[in-house]
């Protein structure tokens, strides 16, 4: 449970971690007049499929207000464990990025050493290990652009080098696909793929520790395709604020975690979540069997799923703002109404319109993309977070196709006023099953 403690304002994020309790630390961040101490443990843990995406976001948040971040940690003056924890704690990691002041377990300050620690452990954000390649690459990895220190703020895993765009070296187009999604992977041998610089698509899957399977292959691609969009979107809209002007510190994130769980011991942990807990009913198990829609009874509780959770993480303005604002609304706040209104019209978009050369697929065909995938996405932007069980509701050519999307207030206040507040930036974040997806085509 969050804590609230009067005398100096802080906040203690539990080590196992909740969606209730994010909520209600977006909710104590909204009515504080200046950023609290953070508590942060060394080790946070969840079987929750969205929790630490919402928690990083929650971090995002607290990081754009005030001008003074301090947090308190759970780390010593060991060096060689200080990196290790900040290597495998990503929620730590980014509040140090944002942070003005640290404290050790102690109390005692130590924000000069472990700012003189970060661009070591950023080193390893750059990329995702490939199996077999010597590097550890556990459960849960992230890659990090840090756009307030130069060196750190175009990975080479996402960006071309040899051009100029907005006057930085490196830019996201169509030459530097190949960096995340390869065609024709299937029909390589293990050898083969050993011997390959894998595409961020195929190593995000590889994650799931069931590489050696076909499927993988076929997932692959698709995935690294909306990879490609999401964070390509950040590149153009998530470095500045809506006039133009540059943010004074921002991350952006690409963050994966695999896991395989038993479907009743998931449907347990977010139990109020309806669309999320409608998706987890829907989805085939590693032997998919047939299933009657909404009926969880007998030997499907103890189905195995296996899925890989990725989500785009950044401090821009917001899908709301942004759409806002490039629509000719150039309103300084948006009422929780136009809020929705404006991520609706993103949604239906069938493609950018900004007149610049990365035009990207569009919205419209990341959603075809993750309905290909039998995938859950949330979005959780500005006031509002958006959830679509792609199962049960994939993507068509409707009209309302935005209105497939499940809309709520993401923070609600104790006055019951919410209109201008909510979380900085856009945090996208996709459940996607690896298993054999005809099976999941034939079944669902």
């Amino acid at each position: 449970m969050i804590r609230k403690t009067e005398q100096n304002r802080a906040f203690q994020v539990p080590s196992s971690l909740s969606n209730d309790a994010v909520d209600r630390l977006l909710k104590l961040l909204a009515e504080e007049s200046a950023p609290p101490t953070l508590r942060i443990p060394s080790k946070i843990k969840t079987r929750s499929l969205t929790a630490q995406p919402a928690l990083l976001q929650a971090i995002i948040t607290w990081g754009q207000l005030g001008s003074k971040r301090p947090i308190s940690t759970f780390l010593t003056q060991d060096r060689d464990l200080t990196l290790h924890t900040l290597d495998r704690n990503e929620c730590l990691l980014t509040a140090c990025l944002f942070a003005t002041e640290i404290a050790d377990a102690g109390g005692e300050d130590i924000t000069l050493n472990i700012k003189a620690l970060l661009p070591l452990v950023l080193k390893d954000k750059a990329d995702l290990p490939q199996k077999r390649s010597g590097l550890r690459v556990g459960t849960t990895r992230s890659i990090m652009a840090v756009d307030h220190m130069p060196r750190f703020a175009f990975p080479l895993s996402l960006y071309r080098e040899g051009s100029t765009y907005d006057e930085e070296p490196f830019v996201i187009d169509d030459k530097v696909k190949p960096k995340y999604y390869l065609p024709g992977l299937e029909n390589r041998t293990q050898e083969e793929l050993d011997t390959i610089r894998l595409p961020l698509g195929f190593k995000v899957c590889d994650m799931s520790q069931v590489a050696s399977d076909p499927v993988i292959n076929e997932a692959a691609v698709p995935l690294g395709e909306i990879i490609f969009e999401l964070f390509q979107n950040t590149h153009v809209h998530a470095r500045k604020r809506v006039d133009g002007t540059k943010l004074e510190k921002s991350v952006r994130m690409l963050h994966i975690r695999a896991l395989e769980e038993k479907r009743g011991d998931l449907l347990s942990v977010d139990p109020d979540d309806a669309e999320l807990r409608s998706y987890l009913e829907s989805v085939p198990a590693l032997a998919p069997v047939n299933m009657n829609r909404g009926r969880l009874a007998g030997s499907l509780a103890n189905d195995q799923l296996r899925f890989v959770v990725v989500s785009v993480l950044d401090c821009g303005p917001g899908i709301g703002p942004r759409e806002s604002w490039t629509s000719g609304n150039q309103s300084n706040s948006l009422s929780k109404v136009d809020d929705v209104a404006y991520i609706k019209a993103a949604l239906a978009k069938r493609g950018t319109t900004l007149g610049r050369p990365l035009r990207g697929k569009g919205l419209q065909n990341v959603q075809a993309l993750l309905s290909m995938l039998g995938g859950y996405a949330r979005i959780s932007t500005g006031t509002t977070k958006t959830s679509r069980d792609f199962i049960s509701r994939p993507f068509g050519r409707g009209d309302s196709e935005a209105d497939r999307w499940i809309f709520e207030s993401l923070v609600q206040t104790s006055d019951g006023e919410s209109d201008q507040i909510g979380t900085c930036g856009t945090a996208v974040t996709m459940v996607l099953p690896i298993y054999r997806l005809k099976a999941l085509r034939n079944n669902a």
